[in-house]
């Protein structure tokens, strides 16, 4: 078997490619691994997303953001055009995003039309957050709905400690001691007496 399948008359430099090029058959690729967003190298996560078509990146986020953002990719492009996928696209805000739709607003608002509110927390806010927030929704919610506001909302949070104590019992009467059963002995008679009764009407003669 030959060394080489370039032509005699090849340059050196042909020769050093071929064998580079003959040697990265040996380097190991899982092709599963990295269309995985939970198993792909970080490095290649970039390259991921772009395949995935993933509407919203940001280099600034941590690794765990950039991949629960391609890990929702999926579910987001197979129901684009429902509240569900806009939920799932507003989970790459790292704060929580409620969504109130015109008929869940009292009085209820416009049809077809829905709002957001953004929590502000102790971080505070600012306009680049609005503008992500409008950017996943257009990106996700379908043509007919229109968001028609926009805000951001204080929210306090503290825990509350409940204790419950439950009382259980019965309630004794005790009675001072009765005697048994009182018994009276009496003497009774008895008497019979027929009556009869006969029922006589007289009436008045008449004339004839």
């Amino acid at each position: 078997m030959a060394q080489s399948l370039l032509p005699p008359n090849s340059t050196q430099i042909e020769y050093d490619v071929e064998q580079v090029i003959a040697r990265l058959s040996d380097i190991p690729v899982v092709i599963g691994d990295l269309w995985n967003p939970d198993t792909c190298p970080a490095a290649a996560l970039p390259w991921l997303a772009w395949a995935l078509s993933v509407d919203e990146w940001d280099a600034g986020w941590t690794e765990a953001q950039r991949r629960a953002a391609i890990r929702a990719s999926y579910f987001i492009h197979k129901h684009k055009g429902t509240r569900a996928a806009v939920e799932a696209a507003l989970a790459a805000v790292d704060r929580p995003v409620k969504l109130i739709e015109w008929w869940q607003d009292a009085p209820p608002g416009p049809p077809y039309t829905f709002r957001a509110e953004v929590e502000v927390g102790d971080r505070g806010i600012d306009q680049a957050v609005f503008d992500q927030v409008e950017r996943l929704v257009h990106s996700a919610k379908n043509i007919r709905s229109e968001m028609v506001g926009l805000r951001g909302v204080g929210v306090v949070r503290g825990d509350r400690h409940s204790a419950l104590a439950m009382l259980s019992g019965d309630v004794v009467t005790v009675f001072p001691y009765a005697g048994g059963v009182v018994e009276a002995a009496a003497s009774s008679r008895s008497a019979l007496a027929p009556v009869l009764l006969d029922r006589v009407t007289v009436y008045p003669l008449l004339e004839a």
